[in-house]
């Protein structure tokens, strides 16, 4: 099968603790063995709490991270990190669409110029073309194509993120990463965001990356999931197939921390996730959440389980399956 993006074994760790020599004793194991693929018009969700490694992987992908061992290959051909001309291209198809639309945005720029910037760095469209490009790219994202000289502040938060969309749009990517482009504006803004970001994945036939610690987001938007914790995929495949039966103690814990309404209109009970996500510099032994789950066996504390599917659209990494 010929995938658009596809990770083999990816691993990031940063050193600490560096001594005299400028050798580390320890690491901070950020994303530790990582393999999925990404096809044609996929929105894969990646959700975790805060430390599980969703944004550093996001920055590998980006290339604004080299990996300490493991490949990105893209359209069937690894990218070497490393070659500055490699890199151009290759960043032309993957953009980034960031949390937080007013501090990703420049605030002494109108929105004519950020929308311009990636296409003058690469050269795409000729300045003779410019502000029809950049009033198209702002229509298509719902804005009128009139307020292209106005400053990000003279927008609301939802439209500042239309805004960066439409900024990540202007080289015709064909993967966009968008991490969390939804928790920081208002509710009726995000549905809005949500529905546009789907018409255009199928208008221009993208694929999305959303990383989100908000699993209905991830139910809403994306047709795969991958759930990470401390570095690693725990569980992932088919959004319908997991949400349906989710095997991994981690992966329950997340649902039942989500507030939910019943039948009869009151709010469910919440059930906290217990502790803390551990340190990433020091790894427990065995399963990385044996200490926070409610089904550890003695297995679980010696020996690390490894991802297996349990079927075609479903694959696990626990000892009890």
């Amino acid at each position: 099968m010929n995938y658009l993006l596809n990770t083999k074994n990816l691993k990031k760790y940063f050193p600490v603790n560096k001594n005299l020599f400028n050798k580390a004793s320890k690491y901070v194991h950020a994303v530790d063995d990582v393999s999925f693929s990404v096809e044609s018009k996929d929105i894969i969700g990646i959700v975790g709490e805060s430390g599980c490694g969703k944004s550093t992987l996001a920055q590998l992908i980006m290339g604004i991270y080299t990996p300490t061992s493991g490949t990105i290959e893209f359209e069937g051909k690894s990218i070497n990190l490393q070659n500055k001309r490699n890199m151009l291209a290759y960043k032309r198809n993957i953009q980034m669409v960031f949390q937080d639309p007013y501090w990703s945005l420049n605030p002494r720029k109108m929105a004519k110029d950020i929308i311009a910037e990636p296409m003058r760095v690469h050269k795409t469209v000729n300045e003779y073309d410019m502000d029809s490009e950049i009033q198209r790219l702002l229509n298509m994202v719902g804005i009128s194509g009139d307020r292209m000289y106005e400053f990000p502040h003279e927008f609301s938060g939802g439209e500042r993120q239309r805004i960066a969309i439409a900024r990540s749009l202007s080289l015709s990517p064909k993967l966009l990463i968008l991490d969390e482009p939804t928790s920081s504006i208002d509710t009726l803004s995000q549905a809005g965001i949500l529905n546009l970001l789907i018409r255009i994945r199928d208008e221009l036939n993208l694929s999305y990356l959303l990383i989100s610690h908000d699993l209905s987001v991830i139910h809403f938007m994306s047709n795969k999931i991958i759930v990470m914790y401390l570095g690693k995929i725990v569980e992932m495949g088919d959004v319908n197939e997991i949400f349906n039966n989710m095997l991994h103690p981690y992966t329950k814990a997340l649902m039942l921390a989500i507030p939910s309404i019943d039948s009869s209109g009151n709010i469910k009970k919440i059930e906290a996730l217990e502790g803390n996500v551990p340190s990433a510099i020091n790894i427990p032994k065995g399963c990385r959440f044996n200490a926070r789950c409610k089904d550890c066996m003695d297995i679980c504390v010696t020996e690390e389980p490894t991802l297996k599917k349990i079927d075609k659209n479903h694959s696990v990494a626990c000892h009890l399956y």
